[in-house]
């Protein structure tokens, strides 16, 4: 007689975890989409910043991974704004040297003509900003593992952190700050 009343017991509790992951997966996955509309926004509306190519804002991704089914869901910025127009612009040239010269974009992602001078640019493997993304959302795997759930916000451009650091035209602080904030909202969070 116990040992039914203990399966009894066990299947209540299994069943209620299931249906919290399922309740906390769908706040999470509602919050997450959220957050990168925010991205999107951010990098769209930079003060004194310029999407020149596009990449860098179709770089953007935030995964949401659970843990009791080992899935991972990506919220790509490609699927909410226009491709870019040219892959990533280089620092290097093709024959490996430094560019000395500005590139000139006729016209740019905004639809303007502009041009950035050598110094401004990085080397990357002048790849698609939609691309990196899903490379690295196929590639990323939460660190804490014992997480039931895991958010991950990466902008994926080569050039993401040297755009941060020179113009902070990224949007990434505003995005920081939206979570920080929303946390309480979105998911029930209570300040610490």
């Amino acid at each position: 007689m116990a040992g039914r009343n203990q399966q009894v017991i066990d299947k209540a509790f299994k069943g209620y975890a299931e249906h919290i992951d399922k309740v906390v997966y769908s706040k999470l996955d509602n919050w997450c989409v959220e957050i990168l509309r925010k991205a999107v926004f951010s990098r769209l509306n930079p003060v004194g910043g310029h999407n020149f190519t596009g990449n860098l804002i179709n770089s953007i991704v935030v995964i949401l991974y659970r843990r009791s089914n080992n899935t991972k869901t990506s919220y790509f910025a490609s699927d909410q704004v226009r491709l870019p127009v040219r892959r990533e612009i280089s620092a290097l040239n093709s024959r490996g040297k430094r560019r000395k010269n500005k590139v000139w974009l006729r016209p740019d992602w905004t639809g303007q003509y502009s041009s950035l001078q050598a110094s401004e640019l990085v080397p990357t493997d002048e790849s698609w900003g939609q691309n990196d993304a899903v490379k690295f959302s196929k590639a990323w795997r939460p660190k804490n593992t014992n997480a039931d759930f895991s958010i991950c916000i990466a902008y994926t451009s080569e050039y993401a952190s040297f755009v941060e650091y020179e113009r902070q035209t990224t949007g990434i602080l505003e995005v920081e700050e939206f979570v920080g904030r929303s946390a309480i909202e979105w998911v029930g969070l209570k300040a610490a």
